[in-house]
Order: C-alpha cells, then sequence, then structure tokens
C-alpha cells in the first residue's frame, strides 16, 4: 500500500469527528495524549483546523519567579533552536495564558515504547531498529549542532509521525550548552542516565549518545540493562539515583551483558551499540565537539546501516498501521479532573512584572522567522513548494548541513509534512 494512502488511512483513524471534552482558550481537547517533565498533552486542532497536539504547563510556583520561569524559558528556547528539523517534533506556537504557558505542536501516531509494545515482547527486529536509531542520531547530532543537549533521551520520548518519521520530543530537562562546554546538573530518566551522572562531577554532548545506545540495546534485546539489575522495590528517580551511585560498576558490564552476547543481534548491530555505550565519553559513536553534522555520514557508513544508503529511512507502512492500532488517547474524565484543577488556577493572576519575563519567549511560527532553516520549516507547515523554499543558496547550505544528502526528505514533494 502506497505511503500516502496510509498516511490519509491513520489521519482518518485519528481525525474522526469527536465532542469536546473541555475547552482551554479556542483550543477543544478531545483526548489526553500523556505528559511530559512539565505538562500534560492533550489532543486537539488549532485555529488553522490543523491537528495538534497541545502541551500545557501549570504554573503552580507563582511566588518563585525563578523556579517557575526558568524550565519554561530553557525548554521554549531549546525548542525552537531545534525546530524545523524533520527529526525534532514541529512548535507551531508556546504562548502563556492566565497562569498556565502552553505549547502547540505536530500530532504524532504514537512513540518508539508504544511500537515495541505493539511488535511484541518490546523487541524490534533489527530492518527496524536501524531505521529508528538512524533518524534518532541524526535529530541528537542536530540538537548538538545547535547547542541544546537533551538530556532525556528515551524510546517514549521518540514519536512516530504519520509519515514515518521518528521526531524528538519533550525538551523539559534539556539544556543550552555550547560545543565543548560541559554542565553538572541533573536531570533525565535514571535508567537511561550515562555512568559520568555518578562518577564524575561534569558531563557534555555524548550524555545523548549514551542514551540512543541504551534504547538500542533495548530495542534489540527486549529489555533494560540497568532495569534487570534493579531490586524491584527501586522505584522513583530519587531511589534509582540512589542505587546506581552505589552501583556504578553496573555501566561496566553494559556493552558485554551475557543478554546482548547471548541474543539474536547480528555482529554489526552489537558492534554499533559498544561503540554508543563506551565508558570514554569522548570516544563514543557520533560524538564530536567541532562539528556534530559531520559524524552523521561516518556512521551511517557503518555496515549496519550501510543498506540505508540512498534509501527512504523512514518507517515502513506496516509498521505505521502497528502503531496507529495500538495507539489510543486516555479516558475522558482524566482530562475533566484536569481542567478543574485548571479552572481554579484560573482565578489566579500573574505578578504584574512577569508579563515582560514571559513575552521574551512567547513564539509563533507565524511570526518571522529568525533563521533560513526555520523559514523552510514554516514553508513546510503551510504547504508551500520546496522549489521556492530551498531556492536561496543559504537556505541550501543550511539544508545540506542539517539533512545529509542521502536524506530522502530532501526528494519529497512536500517534506516534512504529514
Amino acid at each position: 500500500m502506497p505511503l500516502e494512502d496510509v498516511t490519509r488511512k491513520v489521519s482518518n483513524r485519528l481525525e474522526v469527528p469527536q465532542q469536546a471534552i473541555a475547552t482551554y482558550r479556542h483550543f477543544n481537547l478531545t483526548g489526553r495524549l500523556g505528559s511530559g517533565s512539565f505538562g500534560i498533552v492533550y489532543k486537539t486542532r488549532d485555529s488553522k483546523w490543523r491537528p495538534i497536539a497541545l502541551k500545557i504547563v501549570l504554573l503552580e510556583n507563582l511566588k518563585t519567579v525563578e523556579r517557575t520561569i526558568e524550565p519554561i524559558q530553557c525548554e521554549t528556547e531549546c525548542w525552537r533552536r531545534c525546530n524545523g528539523h524533520p527529526n525534532i517534533v514541529r512548535l507551531f506556537e508556546c504562548k502563556r495564558y492566565l497562569c498556565t504557558f502552553y505549547y502547540s505542536m505536530e500530532r504524532t501516531i504514537g512513540d518508539v515504547h508504544l511500537l515495541a509494545k505493539a511488535l511484541g515482547d518490546h523487541k524490534i527486529s533489527e530492518a527496524i531498529v536501524k531505521r529508528i536509531v538512524a533518524q534518532a542520531l541524526r535529530g541528537v547530532l542536530y540538537m548538538h549542532s545547535r547547542g541544546v543537549i537533551h538530556r532525556d533521551i528515551k524510546p517514549s520520548n521518540m514519536l512516530v509521525t504519520m509519515d514515518g518519521r521518528i521526531v524528538h520530543t519533550d525538551f523539559g530537562w534539556s539544556k543550552m550548552l555550547n560545543l565543548g562546554s560541559t554542565t553538572s546538573t541533573r536531570g533525565g530518566t535514571a535508567e537511561y542516565l550515562a555512568p559520568e551522572f555518578f562518577t564524575q562531577t561534569d558531563y557534555h554532548h555524548s550524555v545523548d549518545l549514551w542514551a540512543l545506545g541504551t534504547c538500542m540495546y533495548e530495542w534489540v534485546v527486549g529489555n533494560n540493562y540497568l532495569v534487570t539489575k534493579m531490586r524491584s522495590d527501586t522505584h522513583g528517580y530519587q531511589k534509582k539515583v540512589e542505587f546506581l551511585e552505589k552501583n556504578a560498576e553496573l555501566f561496566q558490564g553494559f556493552a558485554q551483558s551475557r543478554a546482548l552476547t547471548n541474543s539474536s543481534a547480528s555482529l554489526s548491530a552489537r558492534s554499533v551499540i559498544k561503540s554508543f555505550l563506551r565508558l570514554d565519553p569522548a570516544q563514543r559513536l557520533g560524538y564530536n565537539p567541532a562539528d556534530p553534522m559531520a559524524e552523521y555520514p561516518k556512521v551511517m557508513r557503518k555496515s549496519f546501516f550501510r543498506e540505508l544508503e540512498n534509501c527512504d529511512i523512514r518507517l515502513p507502512t506496516d509498521i505505521l498501521q502497528k502503531v496507529s492500532n495500538a495507539y489510543s488517547s486516555n479516558r475522558p474524565e482524566n482530562i475533566l479532573k484536569d481542567m478543574k484543577k485548571l479552572s481554579d488556577w484560573k482565578k489566579e493572576t500573574l505578578p504584574v512584572q512577569w508579563n515582560d519575563l514571559f513575552a521574551d519567549f512567547e513564539w509563533s511560527c507565524d511570526d518571522p522567522p529568525k533563521n533560513p532553516f526555520e523559514q523552510m520549516a514554516v514553508d513546510s507547515i503551510e504547504g508551500n513548494s520546496p522549489a521556492s523554499a530551498y531556492k536561496t543558496p543559504l537556505a541550501k547550505r543550511v539544508l545540506e548541513i542539517n539533512c545529509p544528502l542521502n536524506a530522502p526528505y530532501v526528494k519529497r514533494t512536500r517534506p516534512f509534512v504529514a
């Protein structure tokens, strides 16, 4: 079945007219899709009738400006820096509304964690894993080239679009970090954190590459190595972190684990996993503090990815159908509980001095773009022909830097459009 037919079929499945369960501003909320680091995500449409996901952040700390402003400001700026790349979820708008802050983004059909469950035993075939990793790595390297470290790379934060792209989402733990610099603040999901989180004071962008290697291990073997080593009563972020701090030697056996050795994974797949999971952060596959995107073609020349050369690396149609069949939004009562809390917060008002602070990072894709790659994202969102979007030499150069020539999206009639 052609990709366009599957896209239409999946879209029709998701877009059957539904009665609004609740309203937020001018959005009619028809489903609860999940939650991120600092907010809840709902299913709706925007004023242009685009199917979108709406992430609403509740501003609870009205008295502590720093604690409330900082995570929103950081997530917004990191997202905007990376917006427009085919492997980053598209951001349409981010605005403050009363005592909330919301993000309007492209809607997807599920995440890679859901995909692994749909395929059974939480395992994914190597033919699909290499497509997922190739796209996820390209998104990670682009983030790094833009001075952003994600810090929460995991299967549930890799979404699957209706046209088969893998896109990174949830920049709640992200941080702006110049290439070659280090940071020491904690964040992320414990079982995907690199060993330097627990054994060193500082770390850099390569923690995202370790996390991607952990994900690949999980898809090939069928479980998370660190979770299998934790006690059954180890729940919650703090307890997991304390366990890993006391048992840092577990990381030394990660890449050489018996589960990986005894698995059906090919030698080339094991080689890639081991390259991501090197204990020396500077030696990890894909790490290049001078030019991260220059590493992508080198990685794609490895034997594991070789068959993807000059091919469409998006997920095949049969996989999209399985993800869409497994996809479902949460029950209506969950939204009603959320809206009850929201209605209470609506009565609150933000301090006047906050208005200027929030105004600095409110943004819409309808605003004048600040860079040529962002312009291409806007063009693709509006459905303009790439013939006009990629005409200028500067735009072409930006595209070459951020999307290697073997990327299939460049050849599409309407690139980046789900």
